[in-house]
C-alpha cells in the first residue's frame, strides 16, 4: 500500500474530448444528485510538505486556468492504495502562468 492523493472535479458542462489530450483519463467518475459529473484522479504521493503542497496547487490552479468555468474543485483527498496512479508530470498539458507568460514575451 502507498499513499495517493484524490483530487475531486466538478463538471458544469462536457469536457472529456480533454481526456488523453490535455489531462489523463480520470481515475474515476460519477454523478451526483444534481446530475452534474465528479471526475476524480488519484496522484501518486502524500502532500503534506511545503514543496509538495506547492505543486499540488499548482496542478489545481492548471486545472482552473485551463477549464475556466468548465470545472471546480470539489474535494481533496489523501488516501492507502494499491491502484495505479497517475504522476505529476502527466498533467503537464494543462494551461500554466508561466506558459501563457512565455507567449507573449
Amino acid at each position: 500500500m502507498k499513499l495517493a492523493t484524490w483530487l475531486y472535479f466538478k463538471a458544469f458542462c462536457d469536457v472529456t474530448d480533454s481526456f488523453g489530450n490535455i489531462i489523463p483519463y480520470p481515475s474515476m467518475h460519477y454523478q451526483d444528485t444534481d446530475g452534474l459529473l465528479i471526475y476524480g484522479w488519484l496522484i501518486d504521493g502524500f502532500f503534506k510538505s511545503k514543496k509538495n503542497i506547492e505543486f499540488l496547487n499548482d496542478i489545481i490552479a492548471r486545472f482552473l486556468l485551463t477549464f475556466d468555468e468548465k470545472l471546480k474543485l470539489k474535494k481533496i483527498q489523501t488516501v492507502k492504495t494499491s491502484q495505479n496512479c497517475c504522476k505529476l508530470r502527466n498533467f503537464q498539458n494543462l494551461e500554466s502562468l508561466a506558459k501563457q507568460k512565455k507567449e507573449y514575451k
